[in-house]
This record gives structure tokens, C-alpha cells and sequence, in this order.
């Protein structure tokens, strides 16, 4: 009898300090992306999330995430945030202003317990409803650089401008234009996380023709008087 116990007993610290500890991972901070419908379909955490302990484990996220509106001051939970705060890798369904730390905690079968954090920022775009319009004769350039219409919390940006009619880099932050015909760009921002946004047409340029070439192939009648004269003529 005693030595059953005996075996018991090691077989209980070994069982212990084999698997008695866990190391918990919530995987890395990250940043997501937000549109005007809210955010990217996006999970945090990971299916490894737990080394060691005794499965099944279970979990919880939280977070203590406060905003002052005015003179208030608003906390909002987990449950703001994602959709199920008991998974090991719940949907992301709520954006913030600020970089948002969440704390996964896992609890074993036998009551380890085992924590980390990761941080998830969000990639917000600002759009400008303005827009710019300009005169220009055919066959002149224009010299484009008053900005964008859209931008982004997560500098430096890339550039893609459309239509890429008459345009010397459609990459640029500023650029030359040179269109046969009246035209309005608009312009795709990529920030530094990855993040996207294809703006409203920002640069509107009024093509027009000016000069002999309207006049090229067409036949005009002039009526001159009093005929003869020496004097004053009338066209």
C-alpha cells in the first residue's frame, strides 16, 4: 500500500513539473485595416497559443480601454472589441483611435494559469471631400502638387493615380500633367501597414482649344463696304 501511494505521489510531481506550467502566446501585435464599414475581417491570437499544461484550457481576453469624450471618460471591455472573448483566436469586430492592448489569459485543467499581451493598432483613413479644378489650353502642362484628398495614421504613403492619361509619374506625391482632353484624377493611398483606399476624383482638369486650330478646314464669307472706297472700309 505504501508504496503505491509512493508511486502515486512521484507520478503526480512528475506529472506537475512536466506539464504543470504553461506558457501562453497571443501571438504578435499587429495592425488592421479599417474602411468606412467598419474593419478588416481579422483574428488575433493563434492556434498555438498554449505550450505546456494540462488540456482542455480555457480562455479570456480582456482589456481596459478608456476614451475621454469631453468631460467624460468611457471604458470599454474585450467584449467591444471582439466577438467571442472565450476563443483562443476571436474576430477582431470594433476599431479605435488608439492602439488597444489586449491580455489572453489560459487556465488548464488542473487550474495553471498562464498570461500575454498583444497590441493591435488600427490603420484609419481621413478623406477630404475638396477637390481642385484648373483651366489649361491644349498641348500645355500642369504642374500637380497640392496633395491628396486622403490620408492615412500610418506614414509614409505610396501613390497611384488614375487615369495614367498624360501623366509623367502616376506614382509621385506631385506631378506634371499633360492631357489631350478634360480629365479628372483620382488617386489610390497605400500606407505603411498595408492598408489601402481608392479616393474620389481629386484634380479636375478642363481641357480646352484655343487658337487657328478651330478654324482648320472651315470656310468663312466676308462682307466688306462701302465698295470702292477711299475712305472708311466695313467688315
Amino acid at each position: 500500500m505504501k508504496r503505491s501511494i509512493l508511486i502515486l505521489t512521484l507520478l503526480s510531481l512528475y506529472y506537475n513539473n512536466t506539464f504543470g506550467q504553461c506558457i501562453a502566446n497571443s501571438g504578435s501585435d499587429r495592425v488592421i485595416c479599417t474602411n468606412m464599414f467598419g474593419v478588416d475581417t481579422t483574428q488575433i491570437g493563434t492556434t498555438s497559443s498554449v505550450i505546456g499544461g494540462i488540456p482542455p484550457y480555457t480562455y479570456k481576453w480582456e482589456t481596459n480601454y478608456t476614451v475621454t469624450v469631453g468631460s467624460n471618460t468611457i471604458t470599454k471591455t474585450a467584449s467591444d472589441f471582439l466577438n467571442d472573448t472565450t476563443l483562443a483566436t476571436p474576430l477582431v469586430i470594433a476599431s479605435a483611435e488608439n492602439p488597444v492592448i489586449f491580455i489572453l489569459t489560459i487556465i488548464d485543467s488542473i487550474g495553471n494559469v498562464c498570461k500575454d499581451t498583444t497590441m493591435v493598432r488600427f490603420s484609419h483613413f481621413t478623406i477630404n471631400l475638396g477637390y481642385l479644378t484648373y483651366n489649361i489650353s491644349l498641348g500645355d502642362s500642369i504642374y500637380l502638387n497640392n496633395g491628396t484628398n486622403v490620408s492615412s495614421n500610418f506614414p509614409p504613403f505610396q501613390y497611384l493615380w488614375k487615369p495614367n492619361v498624360g501623366l509623367t509619374d502616376s506614382t509621385s506625391y506631385a506631378f506634371w500633367a499633360k492631357p489631350n482632353s478634360s480629365v479628372a484624377y483620382y488617386v489610390t493611398l497605400i500606407d505603411s501597414a498595408g492598408c489601402s483606399i481608392e479616393a474620389d476624383p481629386y484634380y479636375y482638369i478642363n481641357v480646352s482649344s484655343v487658337g487657328l486650330n478651330e478654324l482648320k478646314g472651315e470656310r468663312f464669307e466676308i462682307a466688306a463696304f462701302p465698295n470702292p472706297t477711299n475712305d472708311i472700309i466695313n467688315f
